[in-house]
């Protein structure tokens, strides 16, 4: 089980009751009791009063499915390790949101007011991390669930003394030692920040946790395939300091790189070799990828390439306007499939005739035109001269009187 105590900021009642009863990518969700108004005149009055809080958020995550006289007696719990006043208003809900295994997940959303209604007395959260951990070992051992290692098991087994259970402390005592203070594959910060980018860190996970059910021979290929399938990244082992027991696999941009080996236990002293093949691995499959891609680009361009094989019988044509497309000349022709322009031969013939007289053209147009409508000088190399020509002809018929133009193309 785990329970989290968050203080929720003054003014922020309104958001967070609508989470609470929010379905978004909840598969169910449910109101157990209370309602949200009384909260949220909680929070304007605290408004008012200019305190930090306004509300409490309470997480209960139980590892298990929680009957409802188990779930009376968590919030019974809560309420007696934090002295809040049952008489308080408070909500409380279901939510039910699928795993990345496809397994169905629990958990309740607590609301209540951060200050007492009666006296107005804030709740202290001083040690709030210790305290829920607290009522967790607590109700675990009570109700029989699966006991789950915190960060503060020993304060844990020191409440639990105090509260005159020296059986439950006993026992708690004998299944973790004092210094074992597990750390979490990922925070719930991270977590959110990932959703945000589009990307799943439960996902992640669970494919790491299947990965690390594999032997050990078979975890650096499986490593490999899922880092290339998702399209990440894999770091360098560090070989000294606290580094060296982590493999940092690079997210997408905008989530923080993880640390995989918070899920697959590999041993400090063989992180280095393990991620050397894993890379090893990985640089194979990219490599085959890259000749399959090679291959494939290839073809393609032997499919566009039309040119007669030497001992073809199909001589090439003197055409320009054929060679125009295989000519170095970046954009400067049309498509390969695009249909023959019909008028092609008359341009041509015009071009022809109009070549040896186009810069008297330019300077012809200057006496009658202004400035903006005068053009450059076509340039006869350009493999583009043709259509150049057609537009330069357009565009002069359509602010000239060609009858007027045309007698000043002839020569004196």
């Amino acid at each position: 089980m785990i329970i989290k105590t968050v203080g929720i900021s003054v003014g922020d009642g309104p958001r967070i009751t609508a989470y609470a009863q929010r379905q978004a990518d909840n598969e169910r969700v449910e109101l157990i009791h209370g309602n949200a108004d009384e909260l949220l005149i909680a929070d304007e009055f605290a408004e008012m009063k200019g305190r930090k809080n306004g509300l409490l958020h309470i997480i209960i995550s139980p590892s298990q499915e929680l009957t409802p006289d188990e779930l009376a007696q968590t919030v019974e719990a809560i309420n007696e390790e934090f002295g809040f006043n049952v008489d308080d208003p408070s909500m409380l809900t279901l939510h039910e949101s699928q795993r990345a295994d496809g397994t169905i997940q629990q958990h309740y959303h607590l609301l209540r007011p951060a200050a007492e209604s009666e006296s107005g007395k804030t709740y202290k959260l001083f040690r709030s991390k210790a305290k829920d951990e607290a009522v967790c070992r607590r109700l675990e051992l009570q109700l029989g669930h699966q006991l789950t290692s915190g960060a503060h098991n020993s304060f844990a087994e020191m409440r639990l003394r105090e509260m005159g259970h020296d059986e439950l402390a006993d026992r708690l005592a004998a299944e973790f030692s004092v210094d074992d203070k597990p750390r979490a594959a990922y925070s719930s910060d991270e977590h959110q920040q990932a959703k945000r980018n589009d990307f799943s860190l439960p996902e992640l996970r669970h494919q790491l946790t299947e990965i690390a059910a594999l032997s050990d021979q078979d975890q650096p290929q499986a490593l490999a395939e899922l880092i290339d399938h998702e399209g990440l990244e894999l770091h360098d082992a560090t070989t000294e300091g606290r580094g060296r027991s982590r493999i940092m696999i690079e997210t997408p941009k905008g989530v923080k790189n993880h640390n995989a080996n918070r899920t697959l236990k590999i041993k400090a002293t063989e992180v280095a070799a393990f991620t050397h093949k894993t890379k090893e691995i990985l640089n194979e499959l990219r490599s085959e990828h890259s000749d399959e891609s090679g291959s494939q680009h290839s073809g393609s361009a032997i499919a566009y390439d039309r040119r007669p094989e030497p001992d073809s019988p199909i001589e090439p044509s003197d055409d320009s306007a054929n060679e125009c497309a295989f000519a170095d000349h970046a954009g400067s022709c049309q498509e390969l499939d695009s249909p023959p322009d019909p008028d092609a031969p008359e341009l041509a013939k015009a071009a022809d005739d109009l070549q040896p007289q186009a810069k008297a053209f330019k300077g012809n147009r200057i006496d009658e035109l202004g400035a903006g409508d005068v053009e450059a000088a076509p340039d006869l190399s350009d493999p583009n001269l043709l259509i150049r020509l057609a537009r330069m002809l357009r565009k002069a018929m359509d602010h000239l009187n060609f009858s007027i133009v045309f007698p000043r193309l002839a020569p004196d």
